[in-house]
């Protein structure tokens, strides 16, 4: 194989394993500990590892790290861009959270999967898991696609 063909693959190799570092940044996502573990056309997981200062006082998830989820989740399920290059963006126009379970385990796992839309709005749903697979709860959301100028 050509030596450029080859350093082409690995980097786009290398741009498709390494999800969480495409998105954008946020000090909220940072707070949270959300990253992006798998992220491919219509599709997004995040995860949130679970600590003392995200439970509430049954010492379950807090309702609103797992309504976070679902908003990460459902959003970039609409922004997943091929290559290595920037992704899009969106801002939410609104979501809901069906709570199902008290997430009590490790880990917060949602799956968004974009649902349909057209050039300027989409729609996703969501189901939030924990470590074991139990379902903590579903969740829906509507966005719109914006410019880096409509965010700075």
């Amino acid at each position: 194989m050509d030596g450029a063909v080859e350093t082409m693959a690995a980097v786009e190799a290398d741009a498709v394993t390494d999800h969480d570092s495409r998105a954008a940044k946020s000090a909220f996502r940072s707070l949270l500990g959300l990253r992006i573990v798998e992220w491919q056309p219509d599709v997004c997981v995040v995860e949130i590892p679970m600590r003392d200062a995200l439970r509430n006082f049954s010492g379950a998830a807090a309702g609103p790290v797992v309504a976070a989820a679902v908003d990460m989740a459902a959003a970039q399920a609409g922004c997943y861009m091929p290559g290595p290059g920037p992704t899009r963006r969106a801002v939410t126009l609104s979501f809901t959270v069906s709570f199902v379970a008290p997430g009590t385990g490790g880990i917060i796992r949602a799956r968004g999967v974009k649902i349909g839309g057209g050039n300027s709005i989409f729609t996703s749903t969501v189901t939030v898991t924990d470590g074991s697979g139990l379902t903590l709860a579903t969740g829906q959301g509507t966005f719109r696609y914006v410019t880096l100028k409509e965010v700075a």
